[in-house]
């Protein structure tokens, strides 16, 4: 039994614009660059945490991880992922092939395997959330702030279960806010303009498909925080408890925390793909339809319903780059993905 897995501990994915070869260089200009660290604890939590650079011009985010040294020979090696909101587009860039992958939430393709994967996800009733202000709060890495509290409760099954098949799922997140990220975008927010543009997940892809469910969960949590807080929170913790059908009861934690904040010039440069690059065809892309599927269904390492750990997101996106690659070096692979595309419209 699968349910909507967390929005933040999501986001996520999304977009960049890429600028061609002959395009003038741009001056620098005002951006900001944080560390986001995600650690998780309890049931299918991740052992290792998760820790990326984040740089922020305008509404164009990029995501470099940090931490081991990846394996030898792997496509992601040195990589990036670029989100863009109002591009409606998602980049993971691979420079060790010299190569990037594209992925256009207005795009066809894109949006039948969203919707196929959506149709077959977690159907989500009796919706209740409810936000709370808890006055001044402690400093996050010398940081003043404010506590919020969002709680979701929901009931989940999935697609084709029968109704007596439900689990119950309660969500938890604790935010501290300081007026020092103002103006920094949430990957949330970015996350939810991205896949639904202005108006957030509620008009998403996937959202006219189950409207009366998921679609609805993210929307009504999402206008919750707006009305809450605006901007990136300095800590996030997300407890996430799941019953499950046959009274199976588990917990998790995630903590998602902001530190060594710097603001100044950047060049618009790191926020694009550089020249020279290659598209990767998004076809010979064969797992990125069961890691969008397994995103949408709950099935990655962190269960929950509305606060999507964004880092896990931006690993699965870099996890279907690494795998396409390979196929793509494969003959036969273009078929392979073909039956791949068609087989998610089936229930595995």
């Amino acid at each position: 039994m699968s349910a909507v897995r967390p929005l933040r501990s999501a986001a996520l994915v999304v977009g960049v614009v890429v600028v061609t070869a002959a395009a003038a260089a741009a001056p620098a200009a005002p951006g900001v660059s944080f560390l986001m660290r995600t650690t998780s604890g309890g049931a299918g939590a991740s052992a290792a945490p998760s820790v990326n650079r984040v740089r922020v011009q305008g509404e164009t985010m990029r995501f470099d991880a940090e931490g081991p040294a990846p394996a030898s020979g792997d496509v992601t090696a040195g990589g990036y992922t670029l989100l863009d909101g109002p591009g409606r587009r998602a980049v993971v860039v691979m420079p060790e092939r010299k190569q990037y992958m594209e992925i256009r939430f207005d795009d066809t393709t894109t949006q039948a395997l969203m919707t196929a994967a959506a149709v077959s996800a977690t159907t989500v009733t009796d919706v209740q959330v409810r936000g709370e202000s808890l006055g001044a709060g402690e400093a996050v890495s010398g940081m003043p702030t404010r506590r919020f509290r969002l709680t979701t409760d929901y009931t989940y099954r999935d697609g084709g279960a029968p109704a007596a098949a439900a689990g119950k799922m309660r969500v938890v997140e604790s935010y501290w806010v300081s007026d020092k990220l103002a103006g920094v975008a949430d990957p949330l927010e970015q996350l939810g303009r991205t896949l639904g543009g202005r108006g957030g997940f509620g008009a998403s892809p996937f959202a006219g498909v189950s409207a009366t469910s998921v679609g609805a969960l993210l929307e009504k949590r999402a206008a919750e925080q707006r009305r809450l807080f605006k901007g990136m929170p300095a800590r996030t913790v997300t407890v996430t408890t799941d019953v499950k059908p046959g009274g199976e009861r588990s917990e998790q934690t995630t903590t998602t925390e902001i530190s060594d904040v710097v603001r100044g010039e950047m060049d618009p440069a790191l926020f694009r793909v550089p020249d020279g690059y290659t598209k990767f065809d998004m076809k010979q892309m064969l797992n990125v339809s069961a890691q969008m599927k397994a995103a949408l269904r709950g099935r990655a390492d962190a269960a929950g319903a509305a606060a999507a750990d964004t880092t896990s997101m931006l690993d699965a996106a870099k996890d279907g780059a690494k795998e396409g690659a390979k196929e793509g070096l494969r003959e036969g692979a273009r078929e392979a993905a073909g039956r791949k595309m068609r087989g998610i419209f089936k229930r595995p």
